[in-house]
């Protein structure tokens, strides 16, 4: 049985996640050195915003893969949306607006989740490609994910 919001990446995309936090967890919040640096990843800004691209990506979500899998981050750090003021979240929020318009589904973790692997507030923007997999079955560890 597939959970709406489901999502995983895989067992190559995973490791690559992994070796990454691993490596930079003392250089300090990799979204506020791409909102001083500009790296690649940024696809998109506004006054108060980055849009970016997920270097490690989901590869299914929903029960589909994923076309496309960007994020919102706002310019300044912060850990909860409620800590952007009123001007940062109205930018904030007619991104996800127009993303959402575009056919992107919309997800963030709450600021006390488990999961939640950046403090730095950021929202998913996920575009599936609508081809639902029969199957799927996955193990956390090992990282396995098998799908058809």
């Amino acid at each position: 049985m597939m959970m709406a919001g489901s999502m995983f990446r895989s067992r190559t995309k995973e490791k690559e996640y992994i070796d990454h936090r691993k490596k930079h967890k003392s250089d300090g919040c990799d979204f506020c050195q791409l909102v001083k640096h500009h790296i690649d990843q940024v696809v998109g800004e506004t006054a108060h915003c980055l849009i970016i691209k997920n270097r490690f990506g989901y590869n299914f979500w929903d029960g589909c893969g994923v076309d496309d899998h960007l994020m919102v981050i706002p310019k300044r750090h912060v850990d909860s949306l409620a800590n952007l003021s009123d001007e940062e979240k109205i930018d904030y929020m007619n991104q996800i607006a127009k993303f959402e318009n575009d056919g992107y589904s919309i997800y963030a973790r709450a600021q006390g989740s488990k999961t939640r692997s950046m403090a730095h507030q950021h929202t998913h923007f996920i575009k599936v490609d609508g081809k639902a997999k029969k199957m799927m079955i996955y193990l956390n560890k090992p990282h396995i994910v098998i799908t058809r």
